[in-house]
């Protein structure tokens, strides 16, 4: 079965459970078995759905093993087709035992993230919450239940699996008592369905679609329909704006030469060329315009994640947006005086055209992959500093 909510959206998913709470318990095998196949169904549909799950992987009791084995179920069932299934991240820490980390080694589909000896396990979870989109919780004590509570200060989706017991089943309870604020718009059916007996398949299913939903709502939660609608605007005046231009001195140029034409004899054509003086100032124009036009881009990519986005924040995108645009028409002009050895870029209106859309380009991908490249520079920088060079070779699961 996949899911065309998440096909589009390719959530990534934190996954925290343990056994920890049935250390006194005298059925704690079957228990845990019951867990184990739980989470192996679940992430069989994560997987089919296209969504990437993390986990930790630091002892034998943990989920790691059946998260791995959910997604080898589904990619079995795919045979040939796997485009578009999901992917699964390991977060080892230093301790972590090498049958955890042969996971890796033995599918293509398992990225496998180190920490050092000095990195806390807790501080791991809160490493890969940060890149999460939602959290599910199963069983688990007091480690899961601090992973629940940071999620919740970090405004993530919450799916609390409940029917097992432990942090969870708190964390459900909470919830529970607080539906609107946790569940947002949820049917009731379907958060009872959470804690009810585990039923297999249809209950995997559930966990699935409740974190669909989940992550729809908050997405429309944290983003007001007018600041959308204000980055429409802006995106509509600014292309207006952009074509008028690019066009402006070839419409002028006709009509100058119509007029021409009609006042001079056939001999004495006009030799007057457009934009002339006002080549470089609306070169600059045109690049920032763009510019804004990609950040425009950029905030809506980001407001289909998830991600926060206000009033303020549209304003940083959009004097960013500005900036590369200026940037961009400033080194293609430098660029010109290294090659020709003076400020000319242009000779005429088709001149002008052709060069106007360069530089456009280049301004609206800038804009629109501007935290990207940033986010990249920040990567090299920090190995350069320390003397590293970043490994660029793929590795099967990426």
């Amino acid at each position: 079965m996949r899911y065309a909510a998440a096909m589009s959206q390719r959530i990534r998913v934190l996954l925290i459970g343990s056994a920890s709470h049935l250390a006194n318990d005298p059925q704690r095998d079957e228990k845990w078995t019951r867990i184990r196949e739980a989470v192996r169904l679940i992430c069989q549909k994560f997987a089919e759905a296209g969504c990437s799950v993390l986990t930790m992987a630091d002892r034998q009791d943990v989920l790691a093993e059946a998260v791995v084995e959910g997604f080898k179920t589904a990619y079995a069932q795919a045979g040939a087709s796997t485009r578009g299934l999901g992917r699964v991240e390991l977060h080892f820490p230093a301790n972590a035992p090498d049958t955890l980390r042969q996971l890796e080694l033995r599918n293509e589909w398992v990225t496998g993230k180190s920490y050092p000896i000095t990195v806390d396990p807790d501080a791991i979870n809160l490493k890969a919450l940060e890149s999460c989109d939602a959290v599910v919780l199963i069983g688990g004590s007091v480690g899961t239940k601090s992973v629940g509570l940071a999620a919740s200060l970090m405004s993530k989706v919450i799916v609390p699996v409940g029917c097992f017991g432990g942090a969870a089943e708190a964390v459900w309870s909470y919830g529970s008592s607080h539906r609107r604020e946790f569940f947002y718009d949820l049917d009731d059916d379907l958060v009872d369905e959470l804690y009810s007996t585990w039923k297999g398949e249809s209950d995997a299913n559930n966990v699935i679609n409740v974190t669909l939903r989940l992550r729809a709502a908050m997405i429309r939660s944290k983003t007001p329909p007018g600041l959308i609608y204000g980055v429409v605007l802006v995106m509509l005046a600014a292309m207006v704006t952009w074509v008028a231009c690019l066009t402006g001195p070839s419409i002028v140029q006709s009509q100058i030469s119509g007029v021409a034409a009609g006042a001079r004899p056939a001999a004495t054509p006009s030799t007057e060329t457009l934009p002339g003086a006002w080549a470089i100032p609306l070169l600059i124009a045109t690049a920032t315009l763009t510019g804004i036009i990609g950040a425009c881009v950029q905030t809506l990519r980001l407001m289909r994640r998830g991600k926060t986005t206000t009033p303020r924040s549209l304003l940083v995108d959009t004097s960013l947006g500005f900036i590369v645009g200026v940037f961009s028409a400033v080194v293609y002009l430098v660029a010109e005086i290294g090659v020709k050895g003076a400020l000319d870029p242009v000779k005429g209106s088709s001149d002008y055209l052709r060069v106007a859309l360069m530089i456009s380009l280049i301004a609206f991908f800038a804009g629109a992959y501007l935290d990207a490249a940033l986010a990249r520079f920040d990567g090299l920088r920090e190995s350069v500093l320390r003397g590293k060079i970043p490994d660029e070779s793929p590795k099967g699961g990426e």
